[in-house]
């Protein structure tokens, strides 16, 4: 029922965030959830999640919480360890790919690509644990 041997939650151990939120399902209601392109000075379906857009991160702290609740009755009925961690990494892209709003410039000048998602991440277990 993990996405791995290693008791990685679900959906998968590496590169969650199309699994989470295919672009074929979510892109057309939400552009503003994926990347600001400069040049193409539009949200491109092709590239990274904007990790500043606050709904984008209400919307992965709410299905990673339902994989959380669905995990922790399976181990109980299961009688297995609960999962050690969830993965929170985007999809296997290039740094070209990540949005160019103001708001993750910003925080990607400050802090380089490892801080924009470690700030990214933090908001999801701040939301996570006040749940």
């Amino acid at each position: 029922k993990y996405s791995d041997p290693m008791h990685v939650g679900r959906p998968h151990h590496v590169h969650v965030m199309s699994k989470l939120f295919p672009p074929s399902e979510y892109f057309e209601k939400h552009p503003e959830w994926w990347a600001w392109n400069k040049v193409n000075n539009k949200h491109m379906a092709k590239g990274h999640n904007c990790f500043t857009n606050e709904a984008f991160c209400d919307a992965f702290t709410e299905k990673l919480l339902a994989f959380i609740e669905e995990d922790v009755k399976f181990a109980e009925e299961e009688g297995i360890e609960f999962p050690f961690m969830y993965s929170l990494s985007p999809d296997d892209l290039s740094a070209a790919a990540f949005c160019q709003c103001e708001k993750c410039e910003a925080i990607i000048e400050k802090s380089g690509y490892s801080g924009y998602l470690m700030d990214f991440g933090n908001r999801i277990l701040k939301r996570i644990n006040e749940k």
